[in-house]
């Protein structure tokens, strides 16, 4: 029997179509599967537990081991809804930011655009956004990711999509996660792995059909999959990629 290709995918609504590409392609022929949030997503693929592994971006900036795996991500032209910045007070009064911990590519994108796009000097605090007691002072805001912006969106006066930001700022699409590996793996099992996610990214709406539990209707979740989210790795995405790498060094310089 051969190999299986020990993947790790993030848990969130956005990835939705890569698990039902993987799932309807030979997932327990060729792979074999698990969800996690972001964070985990990295530790698992950066400590080699994983042969592939869609991470946040920032977990492998400046680190040349890991290489792109396929031509797929998770990224976003404009508004991407689910990366999103809440308060109630208007945006010039927000003087401290609740960082949600569950992704460090949304947290240093909410850095960079502060620093050198917003100007804004901000007192940032580590949280686990879902319990950070609400209703916010208007000087205060939270940075939310994933599927919980859902539930946490309706409960705010004002909200700043940080993928549309990003693009004002660079005129670039934003990307916030790969599919990585350190590893050289068989060719067969990689085409089959692109395969899939391809296969998934063309069915949007039958990945949504094999959902239970939605946070949000199906039609809304159609929606969001096909216009918010942005699936193809392009030359635009990637050139985002390297300008996200260049203004995160300027923040965080070494030495």
């Amino acid at each position: 029997m051969s190999k299986k290709l020990i993947i790790t995918a993030v848990s969130y609504l956005n990835t939705v179509p890569f698990v039902f590409g993987l799932k309807s392609m030979g997932c327990n022929k060729h792979f074999n599967l698990s969800l996690d949030v972001p964070a985990e997503c990295a530790r698992k693929v950066l400590n080699d537990e994983v042969d592939i592994g869609l991470v946040p971006l920032y977990a492998v900036l400046n680190k040349p081991k890991y290489k792109l795996v396929s031509d797929f991500c998770i990224g976003a032209i404009n508004d991407v809804r689910t990366v999103t910045l809440l308060s109630n007070g208007p945006f010039s009064a927000i003087k401290r930011i609740y960082l949600d911990n569950h992704s460090k590519t949304s947290v240093n994108l909410v850095k960079v655009l502060a620093k050198f796009y917003w100007k804004m000097d901000i007192e940032w605090i580590a949280a686990d956004i879902e319990k950070v007691s609400i209703p916010l002072p208007q000087s205060e805001a939270m940075l939310a990711i994933g599927d919980k912006v859902f539930d946490l969106e309706h409960k705010f006066d004002n909200r700043v999509d940080l993928a549309k930001e990003w693009q004002q700022f660079t005129g670039l699409p934003m990307v916030f996660a790969v599919w990585v590996t350190s590893k050289e793996l068989p060719v067969h099992l990689t085409d089959e792995f692109c395969k899939a996610l391809a296969y998934g990214a063309d069915n949007i709406p039958l990945a949504v059909e094999s959902l239970n539990g939605l946070k949000i209707s199906r039609d809304e979740a159609i929606q969001y999959l096909s216009s918010n989210i942005s699936y193809i790795l392009d030359k635009p995405k990637r050139d985002a990629i390297t300008l996200f790498e260049h203004y995160v060094n300027l923040m965080n310089p070494k030495g």
